[in-house]
């Protein structure tokens, strides 16, 4: 059995499993979702009902995954590609389902897997992006261990930019971490290459942000009032001349998740990012310097305080040489 699972307590006399599952955090669509798997729901290794109450001692499990051999991983790859490419898999405009470049794992368990992400590998499923994603890579490597489970970014990244993203492998894990990031427990750190000295060591931008009219996949500052409320907070690391302009290497925080936020504002404060062509200029860097470096999060079940770092590609070392 993997999943969730608690030991009765005296405490816990004469509650029903349902009853103890909504004091776990389970919502009602999952326990509901649950009771109907062959051994969703289980006291002591048996199927029970959610009305069921246990005894002091007793181990209530909840399975969110259904046995899969590593026999079948091969063929479940196909399943699996069309689970999560919904739309029709083009061969001329998307790399295969296989061809991928081996993960960087920097953290696993039973319950998460984090990846350092490269520059120019789509999160998710989007236009031309039908299967080459990173989601696909992350259920592949799963499949390849004899898992079929299906996975929830915690927090996504732009095609360009590189980092750690985190993956939670049940639903419960999953809201937890939401949770978390939702009520600013759950801290992604940023790194990036600006144009220009900055005017202070430190500071934050609160420029409102929406789309931009005319443009479907870019974002602009709207006028105060209008949009969605996005703060960037930065610190200045170090700067350096470059030629004949300075260039400025930044930590951020968002307290605000928009798209494209860090890239929007510091291209509105007349410090567009090196590589963004989008935002900002032609500048010869042969992508967009803007790297998630580290995560500090709370892990869900052991309460213990995990700390990630993810390296700096190459190419931003490298631009600086």
């Amino acid at each position: 059995m993997s999943g969730w699972s608690y030991v009765l307590t005296e405490g816990d006399a004469g509650k029903s499993a349902g009853q103890l599952l909504k004091e776990a955090g389970f919502t009602k669509k999952q326990i509901s979702r649950q009771k109907f798997l062959p051994s969703g729901i289980c006291l002591d290794g048996e199927k029970c009902r959610v009305t069921d109450s246990g005894k002091p001692g007793q181990l209530l499990e909840v399975n969110f995954r259904e046995a899969y051999s590593p026999e079948q991983a091969s063929a479940g790859e196909e399943a699996a590609r069309e689970i999560v490419a919904a739309e029709p898999f083009e061969k001329e405009r998307n790399k295969e389902f296989t061809d991928f470049p081996d993960l960087e794992i920097l953290y696993e368990d039973e319950y998460l897997l984090a990846v350092n992400k490269p520059s120019g590998l789509a999160c998710h499923k989007g236009r031309g992006h039908y299967t080459d994603h990173l989601g696909n890579q992350v259920v592949r490597y799963f499949l390849q261990k004899g898992r079929n489970i299906t996975v929830r970014q915690i927090g996504r990244l732009d095609l360009d930019t590189s980092g750690i993203v985190l993956f939670a492998l049940d639903p419960v894990t999953a809201q937890r971490l939401w949770k978390q990031r939702q009520e600013g427990q759950l801290v992604k750190t940023y790194y990036a290459l600006v144009h220009g000295r900055m005017e202070q060591e430190s500071g934050q931008i609160t420029l409102p942000l929406g789309k931009k009219p005319g443009c479907k996949n870019q974002m602009c500052v709207l006028p105060k009032g209008e949009g969605l409320s996005a703060e960037t907070l930065y610190s200045l690391l170090w700067e350096k001349k470059l030629s004949e302009e300075y260039i400025s290497c930044v930590s951020c925080h968002l307290k605000t998740g928009r798209t494209h936020q860090i890239r929007v504002h510091f291209s509105a404060t007349a410090h567009p990012l090196l590589g963004d062509k989008v935002y900002g200029k032609e500048d010869g860097a042969k992508r967009l310097m803007l790297h998630a470096g580290e995560l500090c999060f709370i892990h869900p079940y052991t309460r213990q305080i995990v700390k990630l770092q993810a390296r700096i590609p190459w190419q931003c070392i490298s631009y600086l040489k």
